[in-house]
């Protein structure tokens, strides 16, 4: 019997290339909404991905004289691992409160008054 490539693993490449494809997009936009649809987006691939990916690594390894792709379905998982950090770390770059914006200005300020000016 021929071995094939599974098909859970194809559809976990097709969802980390829409990963892919979602996270360069929200770089490119600049509409808030878009960008945070974008994200979701890549979220829910990102999740389809690791689905799909996990599930084809276990019919390779269940079967593996019918399906071949155990190093494409291992690679779309740590591809998947890398996108939700990359999603969480921007979502939380995003939602964070903001550092004290006059910090610097008035560290320049008491060094003015100190110096007597």
């Amino acid at each position: 019997m021929e071995q094939r490539l599974d098909r859970s693993v194809r559809s976990g490449v097709w969802a980390i290339a829409i990963t892919a494809l979602a996270l360069v997009a929200a770089e490119l936009v600049s509409s808030a909404w878009a960008i945070w649809s974008l994200w979701l987006l890549a979220a829910l691939a990102t999740l389809i991905a690791l689905w799909n990916a996990n599930a084809g690594r276990r019919h390779v390894t269940t079967h593996p004289d019918r399906y071949a792709g155990l190093p494409l379905a291992v690679l779309t998982m740590v591809f998947g691992v890398a996108a939700a950090l990359v999603i969480a770390s921007s979502v939380y770059a995003s939602v964070r409160t903001a550092p004290a914006a006059d910090a610097p200005s008035a560290l320049s300020r008491q060094r003015h008054d100190a110096s007597g000016g």
